[in-house]
């Protein structure tokens, strides 16, 4: 399982225009990895959302 800091930094990092190249520079690992990293963020955050919102609804 990858670091949520890591996998925040990842997205964060690319989001703000860094290249994959240069994500995994500054994160240790292969620009492959980063991007994945960088997918597993998005996607936690996205069901989490996804999640609270639904839970809005239900009152």
């Amino acid at each position: 399982m990858m670091d949520v800091e890591m996998q925040s930094t990842a997205w964060r990092m690319r989001s703000d225009g860094a290249d994959w190249a240069a994500v995994g520079r500054e994160l240790g690992c292969a620009p492959q990895v980063a991007a994945a990293m960088a997918r597993q963020h998005e996607k936690t955050t996205d069901e989490a959302a996804a999640k609270d919102q639904l839970s809005l609804f239900e009152a």
